[in-house]
């Protein structure tokens, strides 16, 4: 009776054990799974409608360019790059790739992140350049800047 009383607790304790590791490496994979490095997440940008000024050393995280209405377009980005600019001056991001929905003319479009406000410049080629207007100026290193803009086709 001691026997199979001391061989249940031990299957117990394997069975114990094996459910704990199981369950600590199912963890480790669930964190590896949703970890994601910057490189991964640039990879997977959409730039069909839109290319990022690499040699200008922007990044691309994402891109959304779309009709919005019959008459206008709405552009969404969220771009990187080093803090080593002069925000107050235009700086080249990228271009709209898809010529439909490149502007007639050049507009200019503000845009708030938080209390600061930014101007994103769509020229009729479909150059894009984005300057820091009023707030305080982006301060880390490297800059994320998501902006979302409507313009007039």
């Amino acid at each position: 009776m001691w026997l199979k009383s001391n061989k249940n607790k031990h299957m117990k304790n394997k069975i114990m054990k094996a459910v704990f590791f199981y369950a600590v490496f199912q963890f480790m994979i669930a964190i590896q799974s949703f970890s994601q490095t910057t490189a991964a997440a640039l990879a997977a940008a959409d730039s069909t409608r839109f290319s990022v000024d690499l040699s200008g050393g922007w990044l691309l995280f994402n891109s959304y360019v779309s009709l919005y209405h019959t008459d206008s377009v709405q552009i969404e980005l969220i771009v990187q790059h080093n803090n080593n600019v002069n925000w107050y001056t235009q700086q080249y991001v990228g271009k709209i790739k898809y010529n439909p929905l490149k502007p007639g003319v050049e507009q200019s479009l503000s845009f708030k992140i938080i209390n600061n406000i930014y101007k994103l410049t769509i020229k009729s080629n479909g150059k894009c350049f984005v300057n820091f207007v009023s707030g305080i100026p982006p301060s880390g290193n490297p800059v994320i800047i998501p902006l979302k803009v409507f313009y007039k086709l």
